[in-house]
């Protein structure tokens, strides 16, 4: 957004299905924020239960490891040769983990999870910070379902999605997508304090998809300076 230190963000992510009703994932990110840069690396692991031929629950949890890298030159202590910046780490390496779980039905879909088991710590004097077990710190419930009409062939899907945070504020997000023809997709979100953002798409001989979502300039207290585009292949 042309502000210096702005974040930027790179993610690379894998699923494939197992044998069985196992799965399996991969997923290495980094996030650049100011003066700190955080990368990790995490492999899953998931399971589903059938509970009947069209219902099941499914069971993934996630771990591995983070690296945080500072730049202690870019820090601008008061006072010269400050013990903070002299004790402090240039980089460490701590643990990172995520769990979840969620129930489906041909039509119905709820699920809960929790994206941080263990509380990051980003500013430490040890290369090896054993971080403090809070899987209660972040947590998101989602619940969706699909209602056929016109003979089955049309489906409109309501969202909503809840992300409680411990220490920030908490959101709450809705979302609706009407499905034509399995073929096209057209639908609009609703998420707290950020505004209303548009989405469309279709598909391509029923394998490939291709979509496209805009956020609409929001002129509230969390003010974005231009409307974000977004496009997606699948």
């Amino acid at each position: 957004m042309g502000v210096e230190g702005a974040p930027t963000i790179g993610n690379f992510s894998l699923q494939t299905a197992l044998p069985s009703q196992a799965s399996f994932g991969f997923n290495a990110s980094n996030d650049k924020n100011g003066l700190i840069s955080t990368s990790s690396v995490l492999f899953t692991g998931a399971y589903s239960i059938p509970t009947s031929d069209l219902n099941y629950f499914r069971f993934g949890i996630s771990v591995g490891g983070a690296w945080n890298k500072i730049d202690v030159n870019g820090l601008r202590f008061t006072t010269p040769g400050d013990p903070v910046q002299a004790n402090l780490m240039s980089s460490n390496f701590q643990l990172a983990g995520n769990v979840g779980f969620s129930y489906h039905t041909p039509t119905f879909h709820a699920g809960l999870s929790v994206p941080n088991i263990f509380d990051p710590v980003y500013l430490s004097s040890e290369s090896f910070s054993v971080s403090k077990v809070n899987p209660f710190g972040t947590i998101i419930a989602h619940a969706s379902n699909r209602f056929y009409f016109a003979k089955d062939k049309n489906m409109i899907e309501p969202y909503l999605v809840y992300r409680y945070n411990q220490v920030g504020p908490s959101q709450l997000e809705f979302a609706t997508v009407v499905h034509l023809e399995n073929a096209v997709w057209l639908g609009a979100s609703y998420k707290q304090d950020y505004g209303i953002s548009a989405l469309a798409g279709f598909k391509l001989k029923g394998q490939t998809a291709v979509g496209y979502s805009y956020s609409i300039k929001n002129m509230g207290t969390n003010q974005l300076s231009a409307p974000s585009h977004e496009i997606h292949l699948g």
